[in-house]
């Protein structure tokens, strides 16, 4: 009967003693969260930055959304850092009380600054087309700024494009077809393609590498793929030809393609993972559209600015 008595009392004492350590704080913490934007469409990979009663970066996920966790009261400045661009507004104070824990629509729009060309590049012209069949051949256009005519690379091993800094403007088509790539790095300089884009069957993580395209003078075609996005493509703003978004095993959406205003003919096809249709919402107007065989699809939301349609309208899914 002793020893229970006196573990009973040893206990209370335990229990008293943390109950004054715990004196003075809280055991509740708050949040801050948000989105960073560009143009209504959620930027993935930007850092965010936080200061003030504590520091802490994050990077917002693929729908632009961002969260810090683990905020004891006080107050704190978030802002957006600047290797994207500019935001708007460039950093906003937020204060959480223990009343009010959680501070949400911490919300930013970024303006995403297409690089300059790199000014070691002087102009260098390759007149006519130019096949490249091995990685030696790619890296043979060094220094090159601008190909005249259709510039073809295919069957190459090396998982990037090194070598292709200075290249700025393709004045045919430019195909980009069997290769390792895993990256397009070395067409970050590249602003124009006047004839059509292709882009099939190379390994690619996401188009990053093509970030500063801003105009495709023919179709745009993005097939057989392994990016879960397109991100990349956020300059692109003009496709005079058809978008042809097919065959791409692991896509699980195109908002990075938000900047886009109208195209020729849209085709989507046998994309099974893709979610949705953002980041169509620029395009008001179309030629034929077909959106088959998408199953993770489940409306067209993505296309309700869809103000003229030419042609027919083919909307078919299938079953998982």
């Amino acid at each position: 009967m002793l020893v229970r008595l006196f573990l009973s009392v040893l206990l209370v004492m335990s229990s008293a003693f943390l109950g004054c350590d715990q004196l003075g704080t809280t055991s509740q913490t708050g949040s801050i969260s948000g989105v960073v934007s560009q143009g209504g469409i959620g930027v993935e990979g930007v850092t965010v930055e936080l200061s003030g009663d504590a520091q802490k970066n994050v990077t917002t996920g693929n729908d632009g959304s961002y969260s810090f966790t683990s905020l004891q009261p006080g107050t704190y400045s978030v802002s957006p850092s600047k290797e994207f661009g500019t935001a708007s507004p460039d950093g906003i104070e937020v204060l959480i009380e223990e009343d009010n824990l959680k501070a949400t629509g911490v919300d930013f729009d970024i303006d995403i600054e297409v690089e300059n060309p790199n000014p070691a590049c002087k102009e260098r012209v390759w007149k006519g087309d130019y096949v490249a069949l091995t990685t030696l051949g790619v890296q043979l256009l060094s220094g090159i700024t601008t190909v005249t005519g259709n510039l073809t690379i295919t069957s190459t091993t090396w998982p990037d494009l090194g070598g292709l800094e200075c290249l700025q403007h393709v004045g045919g088509n430019l195909t980009l077809s069997g290769n390792a790539l895993a990256s397009l790095e070395g067409l970050n300089n590249l602003t124009t393609v006047g004839g059509s884009l292709t882009i099939l069957g190379n390994a690619l993580i996401d188009l990053t590498g093509i970030r500063n395209l801003q105009s495709v003078g023919g179709h745009l075609t993005l097939s057989g793929t392994t990016a879960l996005s397109f991100k990349g493509l956020e300059n692109l703003d003009t496709i005079d030809g058809n978008l042809t978004i097919v065959a791409n095993p692991v896509l699980l959406d195109i908002k990075s393609l938000s900047n886009l205003t109208g195209v020729k003919d849209l085709y989507i096809t046998a994309n099974p993972c893709l979610l949705s249709l953002e980041g169509l919402n620029g395009i008001r107007s179309s030629g034929n559209v077909g959106i088959v065989a998408n199953p993770a699809i489940t409306s067209l939301k993505g296309l309700e600015n869809l103000e003229i349609v030419e042609g027919f309208l083919s909307e078919r899914r299938q079953n998982k």
